[in-house]
């Protein structure tokens, strides 16, 4: 996660070196990838086009709608109903079973709901931790210490 601000640093930073006024100069970036392992959960594993389409995109070669739009195939993509039910559709595509395979970590961690709102993740994740069916724990803590004599 990301401040806005860096983002937006990052992004006037190479508007300015690049002398184009596009998103981020007009440039491909990866930004914050530590560490990337596919795994069989992955489309990028288990359907082979998903990387071309994605290549495509970002080549400009992808048939275009308007010049600016791209069109995104259905099989890839959530139709929008009410917010409610697409967030309730979204979380099913990407965690089916959430219920039956919340103990199970690795299923957890295995998968990623992006968004680009800090809003829409706090959204998404309470609504994902209320199929949870274990009980909830709740953990205090604090980042500055109280009557600290020696200004630790």
């Amino acid at each position: 996660m990301a401040k806005r601000q860096a983002v937006e640093v990052v992004d006037r930073t190479m508007q300015d070196i690049t002398d184009e006024k596009l998103p981020l100069g007009g440039m491909i970036m990866v930004m914050g990838v530590k560490r990337l392992q596919l795994n069989t959960n992955m489309r990028a594993v288990n359907e082979p086009w998903f990387p071309d389409f994605l290549l495509r995109v970002g080549d400009g070669k992808e048939e275009t709608l308007d010049e600016s739009f791209i069109h995104i195939p259905d099989n890839i993509s959530i139709p929008y109903v009410d917010k409610p039910n697409s967030m309730d559709a979204l979380i099913d595509a990407i965690f089916p079973s959430s219920q039956s395979n919340d103990v199970d970590s690795k299923f957890i961690i295995s998968r990623a709901i992006l968004s680009t709102k800090n809003e829409s993740v706090d959204e998404i994740n309470n609504k994902l931790i209320e199929r949870f069916s274990s009980e909830q724990k709740v953990y205090y803590s604090f980042d500055e210490a109280e009557d600290d004599k020696n200004n630790l």
